[in-house]
Parts: structure tokens; sequence; C-alpha cells
């Protein structure tokens, strides 16, 4: 049995936890009980015919920046994993979501298999370990999943991402005019975000044919979830990639899915925040929700070489302005903003 008196223990994850993909992480859905009056508080867990997860919600009501940055990193140092961030502009409830959120707050929800550790002892970790704020409400509650795991797949089919390449599953191999002249990547996401077709992952991949064109280009995938970025660069040119994600089950698929691309020997996945990553890199590509990439905004621009470009995605129109602000403080400039839906991309350069 974990230490409940540790968070890093009650955010942990197990290996055949899942969540689906979408713009973020997973759309999941919330239980109508709170930590301290839940109707089923030490609930056992169910036969092993059904598959449960444990969902924490840490809601903040009235959130600012700096609270919404002082969560976030907290959760972030912790190690947790299966970590989706919602608020009004980048979260979609679903309809069977049975409790929304309130509209103005910002919730984290953290997703892991039970254990034997109380719910009143998850929540109180975690809120020993948080900012002693009023405003912050912490919730733990069980869901059964099941059949959610695989349920994804009906919706994932190949599609073209740029004029170059086209994504697929394993088990949908394009043929005829859709796979004629293209890069062909196939990508199982498995338990990582990242199948390669939503917008703010096209912008990317639109973007990276000519910036790694010259065949000469090292590139940084930070957040690289199921790798599908790095990947697509060393196959469009790059001489090499690296990927980054602070979730395990990102990085073991992301080398799975570059051995069965073929690019194994140009790929390599590390477990662990940008900090970690040492050294300058000609492309570095970060398609990260804006409020992470503000905070990591130092680090981001660390590591592109002079000369080099940084690429930035996983940002709504709405928050563009404000990105390129941030990012294009000297030595940095501007070079673009494209546009796909409701998503765009942002371009820098460093000076030389």
């Amino acid at each position: 049995m974990s230490d409940p008196a540790d968070p890093r223990d009650a955010a942990d994850t197990a290996d055949t936890a899942d969540t689906a993909d979408t713009a973020s992480t997973a759309n999941t859905t919330d239980a109508t009980a709170s930590s301290h009056n839940a109707t089923d508080q030490q609930a056992t867990v169910p036969s092993t015919d059904a598959e449960i997860l444990l969902c924490i919600d840490i809601t903040a009501e009235r959130c600012d920046e700096a609270l919404d940055d002082e969560i976030t990193w907290t959760l972030i140092e912790l190690g947790v994993q299966n970590l989706e961030r919602q608020d009004d502009e980048t979260w979609s409830e679903l309809v069977e979501e049975p409790r929304p959120r309130a509209r103005g707050a910002v919730r984290w929800r953290i997703h892991r298999l039970p254990t034997e550790d109380p719910d009143d002892a998850i929540a109180d970790a975690f809120r020993a370990a948080l900012p002693d704020d009023e405003r912050l409400e912490i919730v733990v509650w069980r869901r059964d999943v099941t059949g959610y795991r695989t349920a994804w797949r009906d919706y994932f089919k190949p599609a073209r991402v740029s004029d170059r390449v086209v994504v697929h599953p394993p088990w949908d191999r394009p043929t005829g005019a859709l796979a004629a002249g293209a890069e062909l990547i196939e990508i199982d996401p498995g338990m990582a975000f990242g199948t390669g077709t939503h917008e703010t992952t096209r912008l990317c991949v639109a973007a990276l044919d000519p910036l790694v064109a010259s065949g000469r280009t090292r590139v940084l995938d930070v957040g690289c979830g199921s790798g599908i970025l790095a990947i697509a660069a060393v196959r469009l040119g790059a001489t090499e990639a690296l990927g980054v994600d602070i979730d395990p089950d990102a990085t073991r698929e992301a080398r799975r899915n570059a051995q069965v691309n073929g690019v194994g020997d140009r790929c390599a996945f590390e477990t662990g925040s940008i900090e970690r990553t040492e050294g300058t890199w000609e492309l570095v590509i970060a398609n990260i929700l804006p409020h992470v990439l503000r905070s990591m905004s130092r680090e981001l621009r660390a590591r592109v070489a002079p000369g080099g470009h940084l690429l930035l995605s996983g940002i709504l129109a709405s928050e563009a302005p404000l990105i390129e602000q941030v990012f294009s403080e000297a030595p940095f400039r501007h070079v673009g903003t494209e546009r796909l839906g409701d998503w765009t991309s942002v371009l820098l350069v460093r000076e030389p």
C-alpha cells in the first residue's frame, strides 16, 4: 500500500489505465460527490469485469493567472501523470458529464487506478502539497470506464495531415490516391496523446517541411506524446529528433512508433521535463496548451540555437496574440502565425 501522505504516490498511474485522445487529453466524465461527502468513500474495486479509474479533481473558482501557474507547476513538479486541465476555452464538456464545471473555474483532473488508500487520504495529500487557497476544492471519485479504452479506435482513420504526410493507424493502412506520393506514418498512440489528426498537430506537421528540408536540422519536441512530430520531422529530412514528455507511457509508445516507422535510430525519447534537456537545437517544437507554453517560455527559448526556429501550437486563435508577445522578445522574432479552424501555430526565429 502506498503512503497516502505523499501526493506523488497518489498521482501514480498504471500501464493499464488509459484516456482517449482529444486536443488536450482524455475527455472523461465526472462524479457528483466531493471528497468529504461522497456516498462511496471507501468503495471497493468492482469485479474484474469492470475497468475502474480513480479520478482526482482539483478545481479553482475565480482562478487568476498566478494561481493557475502555481497549481500547474506544483503538479508537474510532483510528477503527476495522466493530467488534464479544463477551462472555458480549451475544454469541451461531454454531454454525459455529471458534474459540470462552473463557468470561469479551472479544473485539473488526474486519472489513476484505484489503490487501497482511502479517498480522504488521497485528497489530503494533494491539499497539503497545493497552495493554501480557499478557492480550491479537491474531489476524489471513481468511474467505470469499461470499453472506453478502445472506443477511440472507431474514429481514428487514415488522414492526410500535410501535403506530404499521411497518418494512419496500424489496422488501416491507406492505399490508392490517399497514399500516392505521401510519407506514410503509422501511429498507435496506445496510452499517449496524439493520433496526428488534430488541427494543432496538422499545423505543426505542415510547418515542418520547409524547416527541415535542408536535412541538417536537429529537432527537439517538447511534450512529444505519441512521437508523431519527432517521427514526421525525421521522415521529412531532419537528421535527428529528441522527444521529451513527463509521461513515461508517452515516451514508451513514442519509441515503439519510431521503430515501426523505421526511424528508431534517429529518434530518441526521454521521460522528464525540459529543464533536464541539455544543449540547443535548430528547431524546437512545443504543441502544448498556452498556459503551459507561457510557464515554460524561458526554458523553450533557451533550447533554440542561434538562427534556429521555435514552433508553438496548441493555441486557440484568441490566445495567439499573447503567445506572440510573450515569445517575441529579443533575440526572437515573430515569423508568422497560421490558423486551422479555431487553432493556430506560431513560428519564431532566434536571430544569430
